[in-house]
């Protein structure tokens, strides 16, 4: 059986560190919501799998690392074009931090409970 975890891993880095993802979309001024669920979408199906595991790829370190930071930072840019995007954006920084979260905690109270 093939190791689902690379094509995840791949799904994430396209949508933070490509061009074509929504994180370089945020950082020219369009927002992207599209591919920010194929971005939430990679987090949750890692979380699933990293749920047994103590260790996280330094790529997906990567990759997540600053996303909740760089996508508050257009916050304000995309509210003086609307309010409404700037509460689009600023929904998306909260779930993308919330989704991230999740991952890395997932599963650790099983591993630490007899600390």
């Amino acid at each position: 059986m093939n190791d689902p975890i690379p094509a995840i891993i791949n799904r994430i880095y396209a949508q933070t560190m490509e061009k074509s993802g929504f994180l370089w979309k945020l950082r020219i001024g369009e927002v992207d919501e599209k591919g920010f669920q194929m971005f939430i979408g990679a987090i949750e199906d890692l979380t699933s799998h990293y749920r047994e595991r103590e260790t996280i790829s330094k790529l997906v370190v990567a990759c997540l690392f600053e996303v909740p930071w760089e996508i508050e930072n257009t916050v304000d840019h995309f509210k003086k074009k609307d309010e409404a995007s700037g509460k689009q954006v600023s929904n998306m920084a909260c779930r993308a931090r919330e989704a991230i979260q999740n991952m890395l905690w997932e599963g650790l109270e099983e591993y630490y409970k007899d600390v």
